[in-house]
C-alpha cells in the first residue's frame, strides 16, 4: 500500500484505492461508540467506534437493523463522520494506531475508501469538525486548531487547499484607511492575523459558517472570512445547526445560551442578524463556564421546537418563536422545557403508571429517575433523580399517594407536590422482590427475599389508617423460595403469589393464612400479574415458548387483552382466551424485552416500555369490528 503523509498545503494521495477496508456482518461485539451522524434523509444512522480496528456501523432506523459493518484497518478511533446528500458517501476524521489524524472519503455502498490523507507532522486532534458542500459528494471542508481547508476528490486523488485565516476588513474601513496609508501610516499585521480554534462548521445555503472558541461566528466567502459576528462573548461556541434550504441557523455555547440567527447577503458582504435568544443559565456568566450542566453541546431545529443538549446529558426543548416574537433579543426562559435530567441513556424504564383521571403518566427507571408526564402534550412536567436501585412504583387512584419501592425501603410521595411524606417510612432488612396494592388501596403487600438471617416471607400492611403510616396486619413466613411476583384479587379477598420455582399459592386475607390454590373451584379476577396464570388467559400460552416467554398481560377492554414478550412484540388476543385460537393483531415497534404494559383507567391509552430500547411508547386504543379484515 502506497501512502503519502501530509506535510504541505497541497498534498495528493497516490494509490488511494489500495487503502485497506473490510466488510463484516457480525455485530455481536459491543465497542464503545465515539460519534454518530444521520443521513440527509434521516433514514440511516452511522456510528463510529473506538477499538483496535475501528468500525463504521450503519443502521437502518426504521427497521433498527445494522445494514453495514465496515472495519477500517490501522484506525483506532473515529472522531467525526458526516453523510453526503446522496446518503451514500461519507467523510471521516479518524485517529490511527500510530496516533496520527486521518481524513477519509468512503463509498459505503461499495465498502471502499476512495481517498485518505494522513497528518504525520501535526497534533492528532487538529481537526475538530467537517462538512460536505451542498449537493456534492467529492467536495467538503474541515476546520480545527488554526485550520480551515477546502477538500476535493478528483481523478482518484484527494487534495486540499488551506483557506486564509485572517480578520475581515470592512469595505468602509478600507476606503478610510487609504488616506492613512498614503500618509505613511502602516497597518499592524498582528491585527489582521487570527489565532483561533474553529470548533464546528455548517453550510447555510451556499455560505460556509464556522464558530470558534473566542465566541465569534465567521462567515466565509471565496475561501476568506467575509464576516465576523460577535455571538457568545468570551465563551466557546460548541455547536451550530441549520435546516436544509433555510437561511436561519442556531448556535449554542459554553455560556448556556442558544441563539437563533438569520443570514442574508448584501451587495458586498453577508449580514448575520440575531433574531431570538434563549438562556438555560440562571447563574452569573463567570460561574456558567464551570458548570457542565449549562454547556450547550448540541442543538437541532425542528418545525416547532429547538432541542438543546448539554455536556452533562440534559436535554431542553425550546419553543420556536412566532412572527410576533421574532427579533426579540430578550433572554427567554418561559418557553423552555427540560426533557431529561442527567444522561440516562443506559438506564432502563422500570415501571409506568397512570393517574386516576388518565391525564398524567408516572415513570421511574431502574436507577431511580422519577418523572411525571402530561399525556395530552406528551411532555415531562416534573422529574427527580433518587439515584437508588428501584423496584416498583404504585400511583393511588383514590388518594394523593405514590408508593415507591427501592431495594430495601418503601417511601410515599404526595401527589400534589411530589414531596416525600415523612409519616410513611418503611425500611427492611431483606431485599424487596415485589410490591402490590389492593384495589381498595387499603392493603400493601411486600414480598421479601431470603437472606442469611431469615427465609423469604410476605408482609401485608394497612396503609389506610388513622395514624397515616404502615401498620403490619400479618406476615406469611418461612416460604421455601423467594417470591417472583404478587397480585391481589379484584374483590380484595385473596393475595396470589408465584415463587421463582413456578410454585403458586393463595393467601386468604380474611383468615390471614395460606391456602392451596389447586383446590380453588372458581376463577378469580386479578389486578395485574395474576392474570398470567388465570383460567381465562390460559389459551395465550400456546403462542409462546421457553425461548420467548410472556412478560405482561393487560386487559385493554372487556373483550381484549394485550400480551408482551421477550421478543419485543405486542399481541392482541380475545378475552377470555381459553382454547389457544391465536392472536388478532401483532405490533413489533419495540426491540426486545417489553417489561411494562399498562392500560389507562379509561381504557383509551396503552403504555409499554422495553428493557432493550429503553423507550416508553404511548398507544391509542381503538375499538374495531372483529369481522373487518382490514
Amino acid at each position: 500500500m502506497t501512502r503519502l503523509h501530509l506535510n504541505s498545503k497541497n498534498t495528493i494521495l497516490d494509490n488511494c484505492n489500495q487503502r485497506t477496508i473490510q466488510y463484516q456482518s457480525d455485530t455481536s461485539s459491543s465497542p464503545e461508540i465515539s460519534c454518530i451522524t444521520l443521513s440527509q434523509d434521516k433514514k440511516l444512522l452511522c456510528a463510529g467506534t473506538i477499538e483496535l480496528k475501528a468500525k463504521l456501523l450503519i443502521w437502518d432506523i426504521c427497521s433498527r437493523t445494522c445494514v453495514k459493518n465496515i472495519v477500517i484497518n490501522n484506525v483506532g478511533m473515529i472522531m467525526n463522520i458526516k453523510f453526503a446528500y446522496d446518503n451514500r458517501h461519507l467523510i471521516c476524521n479518524a485517529i490511527t494506531q500510530e496516533y496520527r489524524q486521518e481524513i477519509l472519503l468512503i463509498d459505503s455502498e461499495n465498502h471502499q475508501v476512495l481517498g485518505v490523507v494522513t497528518y504525520s507532522y501535526s497534533i492528532p486532534y487538529k481537526i475538530k469538525d467537517l462538512e460536505f458542500y451542498p449537493n456534492s459528494v467529492f467536495r467538503f471542508v474541515t476546520c480545527g486548531v488554526q485550520h480551515m481547508s477546502c477538500w476535493q476528490f478528483a481523478g482518484g486523488q484527494l487534495t486540499f487547499q488551506a483557506m486564509e485565516i485572517e480578520n475581515p476588513k470592512d469595505l468602509v474601513e478600507l476606503v478610510e484607511n487609504q488616506n492613512d496609508e498614503q500618509e505613511g501610516v502602516q497597518d499592524n499585521d498582528q491585527e489582521d492575523g487570527l489565532r483561533i480554534t474553529f470548533l464546528t462548521v455548517i453550510f447555510v445555503q451556499d455560505a460556509i459558517i464556522t464558530a470558534g472558541e473566542d465566541g465569534f461566528i465567521y462567515v466565509w466567502d471565496d475561501k476568506k472570512i467575509n464576516k465576523k459576528q460577535k455571538a457568545h462573548p468570551d465563551q466557546p461556541i460548541f455547536c451550530l445547526y441549520t435546516s436544509k434550504d433555510s437561511s436561519m441557523f442556531v448556535s449554542g455555547g459554553m455560556d448556556g445560551r442558544v441563539i437563533l440567527w438569520s443570514l442574508s447577503k448584501s451587495e458586498y458582504s453577508y449580514v448575520v442578524e440575531k433574531i431570538y435568544e434563549y438562556s438555560i443559565a440562571n447563574e452569573q456568566l463567570q460561574k456558567t463556564g464551570l458548570n457542565p450542566n449549562l454547556h450547550i453541546q448540541s442543538v437541532c431545529i425542528g418545525q416547532n421546537y429547538i432541542l438543546a443538549g448539554t455536556r452533562s446529558g440534559d436535554i431542553y426543548e425550546l419553543v420556536r418563536p412566532n412572527e410576533a416574537d421574532l427579533k426579540s433579543l430578550t433572554k427567554i426562559q418561559k418557553d423552555m422545557v427540560k426533557l431529561r435530567i442527567n444522561c440516562t441513556d443506559h438506564d432502563q424504564p422500570k415501571v409506568v403508571a397512570f393517574s386516576g383521571n388518565a391525564q398524567k403518566l408516572y415513570s421511574i427507571t431502574q436507577k431511580g429517575l422519577f418523572a411525571v408526564w402530561n399525556l395530552r402534550k406528551l411532555k415531562r412536567t416534573y422529574s427527580y433523580a433518587f439515584e437508588k436501585a428501584t423496584l416498583n412504583l404504585i400511583v393511588c387512584k383514590l388518594s394523593p399517594k405514590i408508593f415507591i419501592a427501592f431495594e430495601q425501603e418503601v417511601i410515599v410521595l404526595n401527589d400534589h407536590d411530589y414531596s416525600v411524606n415523612t409519616n410513611y417510612s418503611l425500611k427492611q432488612k431483606s431485599a424487596i422482590s415485589d410490591m402490590k396494592l389492593s384495589v381498595d388501596e387499603k392493603m400493601l403487600a411486600l414480598a421479601l427475599a431470603r437472606n442469611q438471617e431469615q427465609n423469604a416471607k410476605i408482609e401485608i400492611y394497612d396503609v389506610e389508617n388513622e395514624e397515616n403510616n404502615f401498620r403490619l396486619l400479618c406476615s406469611i413466613d418461612n416460604l421455601n423460595t423467594s417470591v417472583e411476583y404478587l397480585d391481589f384479587s379484584t374483590d380484595n379477598f385473596y393475595l396470589f403469589y408465584k415463587d421463582v420455582l413456578d410454585e403458586t399459592a393463595l393467601i386468604d386475607l380474611d383468615q390471614q393464612k395460606r391456602i392451596n390454590s389447586m383446590h380453588m373451584e372458581f376463577d378469580l379476577e386479578w389486578c395485574s400479574d395474576g392474570i398470567k396464570l388465570a383460567e381465562k388467559a390460559k389459551g395465550v400460552h400456546s403462542c409462546y415458548t421457553d425461548d420467548n416467554k410472556i412478560r405482561k398481560i393487560t386487559l385493554i377492554g372487556e373483550k381484549s387483552m394485550a400480551v408482551t414478550d421477550n421478543m419485543g412484540t405486542i399481541r392482541i388476543f380475545n378475552y377470555p382466551c381459553t382454547s389457544g385460537q391465536g392472536y388478532m393483531r401483532i405490533y413489533t415497534d419495540h426491540m426486545m424485552y417489553i417489561n411494562q404494559c399498562v392500560a389507562s383507567p379509561d381504557k383509551e391509552t396503552l403504555v409499554t416500555t422495553s428493557e432493550q430500547d429503553k423507550c416508553i411508547m404511548v398507544w391509542k386504543i381503538q375499538k374495531v369490528d372483529v369481522n373487518n379484515t382490514q
